[in-house]
C-alpha cells in the first residue's frame, strides 16, 4: 500500500525544517481509528462521502489504544511497516461498496483522515461477512518518489504509528550541491573538495526566519540566500540540491534527508561563487 498524508500533517513534517517538532497525529487522545475508502481522498485527507457508511450497514472504525500501538504496528524500517495483530471489520449488515483504500484517522467521528493508503487489492464485503486483514497482511509503504525524502526519514516518519514524535536530531541542517538530478534513492552526485576544490556544505538554522511558511501549502522554501565559499578552481556543472541532518561532511553524512533539482544549472569557475537566491531550494511533501 503506497502512502498519503493530509494537508495538516504535511504541514507539520515540512515545520520541523522551521525548529518545530512535528507531534504525532495522535498524541492528545487515548486512541486513533483505522477506517475503510471506496476511493483515495484528496491531498487534503477529507474523506466525507468515500468512507464506508456507518448508517445500518455494520461498519465501525478500528480502535486502536495508544498504548497498544507499539504491538500493533511493527517497527518501521525501509519505508514500510505492518499490521502486527489482526484488525477487522464487521460483521456486514448489508453488502458494503468495494474497499480500496485504508485511512488513518486520529479519533471515531472526524471526517479528515491524517494518513491514506490505497489497497493493492480492492475488496468486497457482502452481508453477515467480515472484513480481516490477518498479521503482516497490511502494509504501509511511503512511496520512493514522495518528496525525494530519504529512507531514513520516511521510516522515521511512519513512528506517528507507534506515537513517537518527529523532528530533527540538530538545531540546525546543511545545505549541500550535486552535479547530478536526484535519483531514485536520494543520490545527487555530491560536489566533494577534490572535484569542486573550495567546496563545503554551508550550515542553516532550523529556525522560523530561514523557511517560508507552509501553511496552507505542501511545500516550504529558504527564506534567506545561502552563499558557498569561493572556488579555489573551476567546479563542474550544478545541477541540484540536497539537506542534510547530521553532519557538516559526505564521510560523515553521505545521505540528505531531502534533495531536489535547482530551477537553473550553475557554472562556476575559480574565484566565484555560488549563492543561492530565496526561495531556490523547495520542499514538498
Amino acid at each position: 500500500m503506497a502512502e498519503g498524508i493530509s494537508q495538516v500533517k504535511a504541514e507539520g513534517y515540512l515545520g520541523v525544517l522551521r525548529g518545530g517538532t512535528a507531534d504525532t497525529a495522535y498524541n492528545n487522545a487515548a486512541s486513533y481509528h483505522v477506517g475503510l475508502l471506496t476511493e483515495l481522498p484528496p491531498a487534503t485527507g477529507e474523506t466525507s462521502g468515500i468512507e464506508l457508511t456507518t448508517t445500518s450497514s455494520g461498519y465501525a472504525r478500528y480502535e486502536i489504544a495508544i498504548e497498544a500501538a507499539t504491538s500493533a504496528w511493527s517497527t518501521p524500517s525501509l519505508r514500510q511497516m505492518y499490521n502486527l495483530t489482526k484488525i477487522e471489520f464487521g460483521p456486514a449488515l448489508i453488502n458494503w461498496s468495494k474497499v480500496v483504500a485504508v485511512a488513518i484517522y486520529p479519533d471515531a467521528t472526524t471526517t479528515m483522515a491524517d494518513a491514506f493508503f490505497h489497497l493493492d487489492q480492492g475488496f468486497s464485503v457482502i452481508a453477515n461477512d467480515y472484513l480481516k486483514f490477518a498479521p503482516g497482511q497490511l502494509v504501509l509503504t511511503v512511496d520512493k518518489d514522495t518528496s525525494r525524502k530519504s529512507d531514513d526519514l520516511a521510516t522515521r516518519q511512519l513512528r506517528i504509528m507507534h506515537n513517537e514524535p518527529y523532528s530533527l536530531r540538530n538545531n540546525q541542517v546543511w545545505i549541500g550541491l550535486g552535479t547530478e538530478q536526484p535519483n531514485a534513492n536520494g543520490d545527487i552526485t555530491e560536489l566533494t573538495a577534490e572535484n569542486a576544490p573550495g567546496y563545503a556544505r554551508v550550515p542553516y538554522d532550523a529556525i522560523v526566519a530561514n523557511w517560508t511558511d507552509p501553511t496552507g501549502l505542501r511545500e516550504i522554501k529558504n527564506a534567506l540566500e545561502i552563499e558557498f565559499a569561493d572556488a579555489t578552481a573551476n567546479w563542474p556543472v550544478i545541477k541540484s540540491f540536497g539537506i542534510f541532518e547530521n553532519a557538516a561532511t559526505e564521510a560523515e553524512d553521505p545521505q540528505p534527508i531531502y534533495c531536489g533539482p535547482l530551477s537553473k544549472v550553475a557554472t562556476i569557475y575559480k574565484h566565484g561563487n555560488l549563492i543561492l537566491a530565496a526561495e531556490a531550494i523547495v520542499v514538498e511533501e
